[in-house]
């Protein structure tokens, strides 16, 4: 299995429930890394991953998430 660890801003945020009452939420996790370059100069770069998550999980997010918040997500690649 191959799990994956995040730590980021979330950032647009989309929740709903479907027609069969599933909670569905969607969000954006930015995710910043620093690195050096050969110079010396420290670089920002900065990732953007898609999230999403069903059921009690989209429940809680929804309840607990702001934008821009701090958030550590631990998920499998899909």
């Amino acid at each position: 299995m191959n799990k994956c660890h995040f730590l980021g801003r979330a950032t647009s945020i989309h929740f709903w429930e479907t027609d069969n009452c599933a909670s569905v939420i969607e969000f954006s996790l930015e995710v910043e890394e620093f690195r050096k370059e050969k110079n010396g100069n420290k670089v920002r770069d900065l990732s953007c991953f898609n999230m999403e998550a069903w059921g009690s999980a989209a429940k809680a997010l929804h309840q607990y998430l702001e934008e821009c918040g701090l958030l550590a997500v631990e998920s499998i690649a899909r």
